[in-house]
């Protein structure tokens, strides 16, 4: 009977003990199992651009600097073309600009100039000031367009596919199964490819906010716009309209001299064309005049 006690009690503490090993195994188990759960979640948040400690994108901006994109327009008037472009191309240079678009055309007697000017964020002010030192400024206007959002949220994605690129490079050297080389691989490859598109995405909101844009239009004219004159009377007024009907006529024909310049050998082939129909007009009138002419003295003679 002793005997058989001893053994029940041996064969309890056996399986204790196994018990309490495998209870131990389990949880250890299941602690690597949670971590690896968590490391999971973290990487999947990341992806989606959401901070797993549930402030987010909006919370992570608040603390950033807002980025604007900022556009100006300019429309300017001058008396002395030639001097106020050059004296233009000067200012963008001293504020560190360059022209991203620039055109001169010409429309009757005057020019236009058409620029594009892009130039540090911090000199737009200072450079729409000293503009209107240049010449006279008749409409000027500026806007202002956040993109705090889209910088940053680029920003982040941007981060976590360098991140993910760096994790399945660390796989790609420890994979020694061929499939599971090909299917990293393939991974590594869409995730180089979605790097370089926000990289492209980044640079191009870099260089919007770093440098504003100004659309510039500058107008040759006889007088400016803003210039007052002196009350007069009606002999005054009808001295100047005389004078301004005397001026419109000079700058029309100095417009159609121009207009007979530029297309003289169109115009040339319409004389040559408009003469000839005429010659062959005026030759089938005349034998058709004679024709009846004829018939006429014909029918006299029947009737004598």
């Amino acid at each position: 009977m002793k005997k058989m006690l001893c053994v029940l009690v041996m064969m309890m503490m056996v399986l204790s003990g196994c018990g309490s090993s495998f209870s131990d195994s389990t949880a250890s188990t299941s602690s690597s199992m949670s971590e690896m759960a968590m490391e999971e979640a973290v990487v999947m948040d990341m992806e989606m651009g959401v901070a797993t400690s549930g402030g987010g994108i909006n919370t992570m901006e608040t603390t950033k600097s807002a980025k604007f994109i900022y556009t100006a327009d300019l429309q300017m008037e001058t008396t002395s073309f030639a001097e106020t472009i050059a004296a233009f191309g000067e200012l963008v240079e001293e504020m560190d600009g360059y022209f991203q678009n620039s055109s001169v055309r010409n429309q009757g007697s005057y020019r236009y100039g058409d620029y594009v000017v892009r130039l540090p964020q911090e000199n737009l002010v200072a450079f729409t000031e000293q503009a209107g030192e240049l010449s006279l400024v008749t409409h000027s206007s500026s806007s202002a367009e956040e993109i705090s959002f889209q910088y940053y949220d680029t920003q982040s994605r941007l981060e976590t596919q360098e991140i993910k690129l760096e994790r399945l490079q660390v796989l790609l050297q420890q994979a020694d199964i061929m499939e599971d080389i090909i299917t990293i691989e393939s991974a590594i490859s869409e995730t180089e490819q979605y790097i370089d598109s926000l990289s492209g995405t980044m640079t191009q909101y870099d260089s919007m906010v770093d440098y504003a844009t100004v659309y510039v239009n500058i107008q040759e004219v006889n007088k400016l716009s803003n210039v007052e004159e002196t009350p007069i009377g009606f002999g005054g007024r009808l001295a100047n309209a005389f004078t301004g009907g005397l001026g419109n006529v000079v700058d029309t024909c100095e417009d159609l001299a121009v207009f007979v310049a530029y297309n003289w050998i169109g115009i040339l082939i319409v004389f040559g064309v408009v003469f000839v129909v005429y010659r062959k007009a005026n030759k089938g009138a005349k034998k058709i005049l004679a024709m009846r002419k004829k018939n006429e003295g014909t029918k006299q003679n029947e009737e004598e």
